[in-house]
């Protein structure tokens, strides 16, 4: 495969729409790719726009934040075709576990040789199936209360106020209650009280949390946890988050990747809202896999 023929798909909404011109002022001047073949894009066009590229490039970089990774990555999957990413969103979870890097200025340089010298690696990328409809993410599902919240989240108010977005659409969620899940995996079933309910591929979440510790991008297994507690526990479980202790607290279960978890069948009662790599998706019924491989710009 030649790996000279590449794209880049700028998210112009990410960063509260400064994407554009970070990429303008530090990426384009270094990368100097012709300018058909940057694409400036939008959430709601990137999947289908990439998809209709696929005969036409190599390397697909997504510029933009997880949600644009997403996108990208659902265009590209079950093919040949080599991931890139440049972070330029507000979260950057998947490239900072891919890479070990935030997405400070400071790495730009780094971020920029990755693109340059063409390292291609695998990673694991996961299937969830709902309904008719299945997805692919290489981050995490998220159920309950936290997809309560992305489903409250207004777009608008986080263009324009960023993170407090997400305090006012927690504020909505004060009213929530637990649901009963039933997980079935490895020939096991499990069924457990919950507010929420984490599946992820990778440890990190919303830049700040270790949420899944021991998570690796590459193992082939998911990671999941389930946690029953109350909303102000759960507020004072998030200190703990930001070093993966929160797993130890009364009410929470977690399973990591020495559960060898390769499939998973989720059964909630009621039924609730899922979201995939923090986009409102559906609801369960779901299962989800560890689907096959990614190649990836490393």
């Amino acid at each position: 495969m030649s790996l000279e023929r590449i794209c880049y798909l700028v998210n112009s909404s990410a960063k509260g729409g400064r994407s554009i011109k970070i990429w303008n002022q530090y990426f384009e001047p270094e990368l100097k790719p012709r300018k058909k073949d940057v694409y400036f894009t939008e959430k709601e066009i990137t999947e289908d726009l990439t998809k209709s590229l696929l005969d036409d490039y190599d390397i697909f970089v997504a510029a933009g934040g997880d949600g644009n990774l997403r996108d990208v990555t659902n265009a590209i999957a079950g093919t040949e075709k080599v991931l890139g990413i440049l972070p330029l969103g507000s979260g950057n979870d998947f490239y900072r576990s891919l890479t070990g890097m935030n997405s400070s200025k400071n790495n730009y340089g780094r971020m920029i040789d990755i693109i340059k010298n063409r390292k291609i690696s695998s990673v694991d990328i996961c299937k969830v199936i709902y309904g008719d409809k299945e997805r692919f993410y290489t981050n995490y599902l998220d159920f309950g209360i936290s997809a309560e919240i992305v489903k409250n989240l207004s777009y608008g108010v986080k263009k324009i106020a960023g993170k407090i977005a997400y305090v006012v659409a927690f504020l909505k969620t004060f009213n929530y209650r637990p649901f009963e899940a039933e997980l079935k995996f490895n020939s096991v079933s499990i069924s457990q009280k919950c507010m929420l309910m984490n599946v992820s591929n990778i440890p990190s979440k919303a830049s700040w949390f270790l949420f899944a510790p021991g998570a690796k991008i590459n193992d082939g297994y998911l990671n999941v946890l389930l946690a029953d507690i109350d909303i102000l526990k759960g507020l004072f479980s998030l200190g703990k988050a930001r070093k993966g202790n929160h797993i130890y607290q009364e009410g929470i279960s977690y399973f990591s990747n020495n559960h060898k978890i390769k499939s998973l069948e989720i059964i909630t009662e009621p039924r609730v809202h899922f979201a995939i790599d923090g986009d409102l998706a559906g609801k369960t019924p779901v299962k989800t896999e560890v689907y096959g491989k990614l190649k990836i710009l490393s």
